[in-house]
Protein backbone atom coordinates (compact mmCIF):
# COMPACT_ATOMS: atom_id res chain seq x y z
CA UNK A 1 0.00 0.00 0.00
CA UNK A 2 1.55 3.60 -1.07
CA UNK A 3 2.03 5.47 1.58
CA UNK A 4 -0.69 8.21 0.82
CA UNK A 5 -3.10 5.45 0.67
CA UNK A 6 -2.63 4.84 5.06
CA UNK A 7 -4.12 8.33 5.46
CA UNK A 8 -6.20 9.39 2.81
CA UNK A 9 -8.19 6.60 1.23
CA UNK A 10 -11.78 5.11 3.10
CA UNK A 11 -9.74 2.44 5.65
CA UNK A 12 -8.36 5.29 6.87
CA UNK A 13 -11.67 7.00 8.19
CA UNK A 14 -12.68 3.07 10.23
CA UNK A 15 -12.64 2.82 13.45
CA UNK A 16 -9.96 0.14 14.23
CA UNK A 17 -11.94 -3.31 13.98
CA UNK A 18 -13.79 -2.49 10.79
CA UNK A 19 -12.07 -3.32 7.39
CA UNK A 20 -12.90 -3.01 4.00
CA UNK A 21 -12.56 -4.67 0.43
CA UNK A 22 -12.30 -1.17 -1.87
CA UNK A 23 -11.13 0.47 -4.74
CA UNK A 24 -9.46 3.41 -5.17
CA UNK A 25 -9.50 5.58 -8.65
CA UNK A 26 -8.44 8.90 -10.38
CA UNK A 27 -9.39 10.32 -13.16
CA UNK A 28 -9.33 13.68 -15.43
CA UNK A 29 -9.60 17.24 -13.96
CA UNK A 30 -8.67 15.75 -10.83
CA UNK A 31 -11.59 13.15 -9.95
CA UNK A 32 -10.71 10.58 -6.82
CA UNK A 33 -13.14 8.30 -5.46
CA UNK A 34 -12.84 4.95 -3.15
CA UNK A 35 -16.02 2.46 -3.28
CA UNK A 36 -16.03 -0.61 -1.80
CA UNK A 37 -17.60 -2.78 1.19
CA UNK A 38 -17.43 -2.00 4.76
CA UNK A 39 -17.31 -4.46 7.14
CA UNK A 40 -17.89 -3.98 10.51
CA UNK A 41 -16.64 -6.40 13.92
CA UNK A 42 -19.92 -7.93 14.34
CA UNK A 43 -20.76 -9.07 11.07
CA UNK A 44 -22.38 -5.94 9.40
CA UNK A 45 -21.77 -5.17 6.21
CA UNK A 46 -22.20 -1.70 3.92
CA UNK A 47 -21.34 -0.49 0.51
CA UNK A 48 -19.71 2.71 0.66
CA UNK A 49 -18.76 5.34 -2.48
CA UNK A 50 -17.07 8.48 -1.98
CA UNK A 51 -16.40 10.52 -5.41
CA UNK A 52 -15.15 13.71 -5.48
CA UNK A 53 -13.74 16.43 -7.94
CA UNK A 54 -12.15 19.45 -8.20
CA UNK A 55 -13.84 22.83 -8.96
CA UNK A 56 -10.91 23.27 -11.51
CA UNK A 57 -9.62 22.10 -14.14
CA UNK A 58 -6.68 20.37 -12.52
CA UNK A 59 -5.08 16.83 -12.93
CA UNK A 60 -3.90 17.03 -9.17
CA UNK A 61 -6.16 14.90 -6.28
CA UNK A 62 -3.74 15.32 -3.85
CA UNK A 63 -5.91 18.04 -2.36
CA UNK A 64 -8.70 15.80 -2.19
CA UNK A 65 -7.54 12.66 -1.16
CA UNK A 66 -7.92 13.14 2.55
CA UNK A 67 -11.54 13.93 1.97
CA UNK A 68 -12.13 10.45 1.33
CA UNK A 69 -10.73 9.53 5.03
CA UNK A 70 -13.13 12.49 6.39
CA UNK A 71 -16.39 11.37 4.68
CA UNK A 72 -15.83 7.52 6.10
CA UNK A 73 -14.79 8.84 9.46
CA UNK A 74 -18.34 10.79 9.33
CA UNK A 75 -20.91 9.10 8.09
CA UNK A 76 -20.18 5.24 9.66
CA UNK A 77 -21.79 6.25 13.05
CA UNK A 78 -24.89 8.20 11.29
CA UNK A 79 -25.24 4.57 8.89
CA UNK A 80 -25.03 2.03 11.74
CA UNK A 81 -26.95 4.19 14.41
Amino acid sequence: MDAWQLTSNMRAGLPSRWTTADKTSSGYCGSTNDTGIVYGPNGQSLLLSVMKRSQVLSPNTDPLRPLTADVARSVLPWLTG
